[in-house]
């Protein structure tokens, strides 16, 4: 679990971390220069500041960081702790509460002080009312469950659910081909009129509108406005929700489409599909989003071994190319889609880094 001696490298190697947003060519030529067009701020300056922003938090937070590590399992003591922790950061001021490195260094200090009592810390945060209540317990929490997991008392919620998105983010990191959430046609969506009509009914009964059908566990609690509900959606995740005392029928256009409906409107036949027969994997199918850049191809575009013709453009030529026309996004787009169905790695980093500085270079 880190602690105040440790703070010091945990920063510094999330200072070190930007380096990744230039390792990822989607990342350093496209959301990179999008970011900093709208603050004419560098991001790279921003990050730095952020880190030492939450460097100074946490050493101003060290007499009250003490006092709550000296607490242990005694509640008292630990929730005076917390107070003096409160006010040295003046988490419950109202012009500052919910920022965003406020919460996150508070809830790094409380799993630090109590990495053997989980619960209390999310307790204590918690009932600390006019401060970022929920979202500092459960990052102390969630932080100490990382970092010293044990047994647990109870089940986890969704367990099933949370160890199928944890295979499914490890084969996107690993390049393999996953499922596709079934996301509804933006063309046709109707944005809910209020949050209560985002639970509707379809042909198949209650439904959260876009995501998925919903199979009611437990009534919450009831008030003359609507009903809340604990629900669990087709794919596994639990759910609060209010509705209706009379829901309302959904548009045609917010009913959660399955993936072979999506599918079917896309064209997409089902020997599309590619599937992992192994035990130990998970299904997996041929990723139906589009591309970053796949609207704007001005051209086919060559794969397997590249032509002569193709060969010859080089990323000298294409950044003479880019220039030439202004760096439009459909030309950025096109360039960076004919380096990356070649194998040199080295070629397309080359080239994000040239395209990165020339635009955000001052015209």
């Amino acid at each position: 679990m880190p602690c105040p001696r440790s703070f010091g490298s945990l920063l510094a190697a999330t200072r070190d971390a930007f380096d990744g947003f230039l390792r990822q060519p989607e990342l350093a030529g496209y959301w990179l220069p999008q970011w900093e067009r709208k603050p004419q701020t560098s991001f790279q300056r921003a990050w730095f500041d952020t880190v030492d922003e939450v460097g100074e938090i946490l050493s101003s937070a060290a007499p009250a960081w003490a006092l709550m590590y000296a607490a242990g399992g005694d509640r008292d003591q630990a929730i005076r702790g917390y107070g003096e922790l409160v006010r040295i950061l003046r988490l419950d001021d109202k012009t500052v509460r919910g920022s965003g490195t406020l919460t996150a260094a508070t809830a790094l200090l409380l799993a630090s002080a109590f990495p053997d009592h989980p619960a209390q810390s999310a307790q204590i945060a918690a009932a600390h009312l006019h401060t970022d209540t929920d979202t500092i317990g459960t990052m102390a929490a969630a932080i100490v469950g990382a970092a010293a997991p044990r047994d647990l008392f109870s089940p986890v919620l969704d367990a099933d659910y949370l160890a199928s998105e944890a295979h499914r983010l490890h084969a996107i990191a690993m390049g393999r081909p996953v499922d596709v959430f079934p996301y509804p046609d933006l063309l046709r969506w109707e944005p809910p009129r209020s949050a209560i009509d985002a639970v509707g009914l379809d042909h198949e009964g209650l439904t959260l509108a876009g995501l998925s059908r919903l199979r009611i566990t437990r009534e919450a609690a009831a008030n003359k406005d609507g009903i809340w509900v604990w629900a669990r959606t087709s794919f596994g995740q639990s759910v609060l929700v209010k509705h209706r005392l009379q829901p309302r029928p959904l548009p045609p256009g917010n009913v959660p489409l399955s993936r072979q409906d999506r599918e079917a409107s896309r064209g997409i036949s089902p020997s599309a599909r590619v599937s992992d027969t192994s035990s130990s994997a998970r299904p997996a199918t041929v990723s139906t989003q589009p591309r970053l850049f796949d609207d704007l191809l001005l051209e086919p575009v060559q794969t397997g071994d590249p032509s002569p013709e193709s060969a010859a453009h080089t990323v000298e030529e294409l950044l003479e190319q880019l220039e030439r026309t202004g760096y439009r996004n459909a030309d950025l787009g096109q360039a960076l889609r004919t380096l990356a169905t070649r194998p040199d790695t080295d070629a397309i980093n080359r080239f994000v880094l040239a395209v990165t500085e020339r635009l955000r270079s001052p015209r």
